[in-house]
């Protein structure tokens, strides 16, 4: 799973190294949710590993979807084409009608996309690079309705991933693409430098382990052997909050920031009313949860999040409980919330709980002082790049899983052997959320403002049918 995937899960156990093709169910054995999540994952990788070999980085079918094109009657935005296209083997779909008065082809609009709350203007004068953004993220029955089943008389079942497509625009093109159109489309080569401006390829490395417990001298004294100390099997979520650069000093840029969760950020509580007024937030709730453990305690860490600021990128601030009342199931939270909840809510407001948060703080040392413990002995520790590479760019939504047992007193988490052959944690990039990029379109100055002509040069790449 390379999603935004905040579920209750117990872990998740595909890993495509592992070149497994099936899960076999026997008889008389517990079930898991791993279990059933990592056949569907197996599935899902390798048709799409079949989509990209096939098909190449992107394509779609001629006639293929996402068709850039401009109309007189709606100068100030651009016709998405309806139909399919394929990006990275994910299969990408238009199939909403074309505006009303409009002329072009079934479709949608740049201004009227599904998925994109925020988008931004065309730009006015000079030309601008029309692409596609595509991912996946986890939608539950509080965000979408028609998921829980109301026969069962509340409680949820299943969740279920949605393949989130976004037309975007990039007015920066530099010389060396631009003296290229319109005689030649982009390679795929070439198209790995966009994508690496927006999803860079080091976003950070985590080790994660269990405290060591310290060595006693004295002989009569068997020290504790390191162990995670928590009484429930969890699945640790760290993600990142605020991306950036880590700045050396004495730059007084913000450093990135992350946030934690001992239930992978699954714990969510529908959103009613909002209101903000001198440095608080008042919060009204459908529900408190279903228990305490998966309810609120005053401190704790929450955020609020809809479907306009999800897809949007946008981080809202990580605010504190300040009190409770449970009677009203009303929540008062220190410190004001950027999301504006409408009357009755139309976005499916969510409050999100997290554990805890801090600053990033790379380090390569082993010294005890150099970890961040989380809670139960369960540390982290963010790993600088390499002599010489650029510095990490961390990006806000990126995340590791760490899973911890009750069993084994540990956590899952991959070893490595270092230089003296002992046995250290492997510093691991982000678990997700991966993005995949399409070229589409190249329009030429004035688009906002001009007819079909503004669109200079298709950049999608199509294929015919094997039966004609």
């Amino acid at each position: 799973m390379q999603g935004e995937y905040r579920g209750d899960f117990t872990r998740d156990t595909f890993h495509r190294a592992n070149h497994f093709c099936r899960v076999l169910m026997q008889q008389g054995r517990v079930q898991l949710d791993a279990d059933w999540n990592e056949q569907a994952a197996i599935l899902l990788h390798y048709l799409r590993s079949l989509g990209r070999d096939v098909i190449g980085q992107h394509g779609g079918p001629n006639p293929a979807g996402f068709a850039i094109t401009t109309n007189a009657d709606r100068p100030n935005d651009l016709l998405i084409g309806a139909g399919h296209y394929y990006v990275d083997g994910i299969l990408c779909e238009v199939d909403a009608p074309a505006p009303t008065g409009s002329s072009s082809a079934p479709g949608m609009t740049y201004l009227t996309q599904p998925d994109v709350p925020y988008p931004a203007p065309l730009p006015a004068n000079g030309g601008a690079l029309v692409y596609l953004d595509v991912w996946e993220r986890h939608l539950t029955s509080a965000q979408q309705d028609l998921i829980r089943e109301v026969a069962l008389g509340g409680p949820d079942t299943a969740s279920r991933a949605k393949v989130v497509w976004q037309v975007k625009i990039e007015t920066t093109l530099p010389a060396h693409f631009t003296n290229k159109w319109p005689g030649a489309k982009i390679s795929d080569a070439d198209w790995q430098f966009w994508i690496a401006g927006w999803q860079p390829l080091n976003r950070g490395l985590l080790m994660a382990q269990v405290q060591p417990q310290p060595m006693s001298t004295d002989p009569c004294v068997i020290a504790p052997q390191s162990s995670y100390r928590g009484t429930e099997n969890q699945l640790y979520r760290v993600e990142i909050h605020h991306g950036g650069v880590i700045a050396a000093p004495p730059n007084s840029t913000p450093s990135p920031t992350f946030k934690w969760s001992r239930e992978n950020g699954s714990v969510i509580f529908p959103v009613l009313k909002l209101a903000t007024s001198a440095n608080q937030t008042t919060v009204t709730l459908a529900n408190l949860g279903r228990d305490s453990r998966l309810s609120l305690q005053i401190n704790d860490w929450v955020e609020v999040v809809d479907d306009a600021s999800a897809p949007s990128g946008i981080v809202d601030s990580l605010l504190q409980v300040r009190d409770i009342d449970t009677a009203n199931q009303v929540v008062t939270l220190k410190g004001t919330s950027g999301i504006t909840v409408a009357q009755p809510p139309t976005t499916h407001p969510i409050l999100r709980r997290w554990d805890g948060m801090g600053a990033v703080a790379e380090s390569n040392s082993n010294l005890p002082e150099s970890w961040l413990t989380l809670e139960d002995g369960v540390q982290i520790q963010f790993q600088p790049p390499a002599p010489g590479a650029p510095a990490t760019q961390y990006r806000p939504g990126d995340y590791w899983l760490i899973p911890a047992r009750v069993a084994t007193g540990n956590i899952e988490w991959p070893q490595q052997t270092d230089s003296q052959g002992n046995q250290t944690p492997a510093a691991l990039p982000p678990h997700g959320v991966e993005h995949h990029y399409a070229p589409l379109a190249l329009l030429s100055a004035g688009a906002a403002a001009s007819a079909v002509s503004a669109v200079k040069l298709d950049l999608r790449r199509k294929f015919n049918a094997l039966a004609t």
